[in-house]
This record gives structure tokens, sequence and C-alpha cells, in this order.
């Protein structure tokens, strides 16, 4: 069985998922090192194209064409689950800081 050829549109999108691959690898990441406490990366224009924008490609074969599926780099889901504890941590300091207020 031979390799399906990509359509130019798809081989480009593929080049690019390729790139957030290699660049999120080496770290080249927005969200590399950002804490739970910070509600995402800011918004960079002048070097977005050397950055993995948190997201990573899949091929996949759907009968007998190929199709890019995108899900979240793993940089991208570890923040995610540090900024579920924070907040999870915000609301619990919250609920306790009104119940001490309420005793008063």
């Amino acid at each position: 069985m031979s390799t399906p050829l990509f359509s130019p549109e798809l081989a480009t999108d593929w080049a690019r998922c390729e790139r957030w691959a290699t660049l999120c690898t080496v770290g080249r990441c927005v969200y590399a090192d950002l804490g739970g406490s910070h509600a995402g990366p800011l918004w960079r224009s002048r070097d977005s194209d050397e950055l993995c924008p948190g997201y990573a490609g899949v091929l996949h074969a759907e009968g007998d064409r190929q199709t890019i599926r995108v899900r979240e780099c793993r940089r991208r889901a570890a923040w995610w689950k540090r900024r579920q504890q924070f907040i999870r941590d915000q609301r619990q300091a919250q609920r306790e800081s009104e119940q001490r207020s309420a005793r008063r």
C-alpha cells in the first residue's frame, strides 16, 4: 500500500503541525513554565512563528483521505491542570474566609 499524497493545503498545515511539535519538544512553547495563577500565555505576535501555540497535530486516515486532528500539546495540558488546581484552591480559600467572617 502506497502512502497517500497530501493536497497542497494539507501539506502546508501538516508542516506547521510538525514545526509546532519540534518547537514544543525543545521548550519553545507559550505554555512552558507558565504557572497556574496565569490565566493564559501573553499574546505574542513578534515571535509567534518561533513558539508552539499549545497545540499538536495528529495525522489521521479517514477512508481514503488524510485528515489532521489537532489536540493540546503536553505543556498546555499540564498548564491547564495547574490552572484548574489554582482555581480550586482560590475558591476553597474564599469559602474558608467567608466561614470565618460568618462566625464573628
